[in-house]
């Protein structure tokens, strides 16, 4: 699937993020509420995927989709996690030995998509602040601390980073054709 006008998309990704701050304010009631979660995880897989489509459809500028993230990972609490039977948890891992790693925007991405486990994160007012998450692949190897304003200012660049120009040019090494979106 290719998206062909990345306006919609882009409509929707500003919609999703104002889902963060109206449905994690819920979390702060004594009761979370079923459809303040889905509304959450709606939110963080739908934005996860139309920003991975948008990054395939070219609709995205280089100087967006090569962004880094530096972000805390927890190794497993035991070398035998990944033996484990399933339900595996945040609380399996060694929450005060991370580390910072750095990723790609494309691949924190491809984590949500592929996540197995999704822990909320939340403030002292027990306010949505971000995720605990891990992907399949990376499965009792470590959990990924991702802080919802992280993600959150990465769909507002998207949103409001347009591709005004394309370059196509043959790489005279591989004589491939090199695409440059600007």
């Amino acid at each position: 699937m290719s998206i062909w006008e990345s306006h919609y998309w882009r409509r929707e990704l500003r919609l999703m993020k104002s889902e963060f701050s109206v449905w994690g304010d819920e979390l702060a009631e004594e009761s979370l509420s079923e459809e303040a979660t889905f509304r959450i995880e709606k939110s963080l897989f739908l934005s996860a995927f139309a920003i991975r489509k948008l990054i395939e459809g070219q609709k995205i500028p280089d100087r967006i989709v090569s962004k880094n993230f530096g972000l805390s990972t927890f190794p497993p609490n035991d070398e035998h996690l990944r033996e484990k039977v399933l339900p595996i948890e945040a609380e399996d891992f060694a929450l005060d030995k991370g580390e910072i790693c750095t990723m790609s925007a494309k691949r924190v991405g491809d984590e949500i998509i592929h996540s197995n486990i999704l822990t909320y994160l939340v403030d002292d007012d027990q306010r949505l602040s971000g995720f605990y998450l891990c992907s399949d692949q990376n499965l009792g190897k470590r959990l990924l601390e991702l802080p919802l304003i992280t993600w959150t200012d990465w769909i507002e660049s998207i949103v409001n980073g347009w591709v005004v120009s394309t370059h196509r040019s043959r790489d005279p090494d591989t004589q491939k054709i090199v695409t440059r979106l600007e």
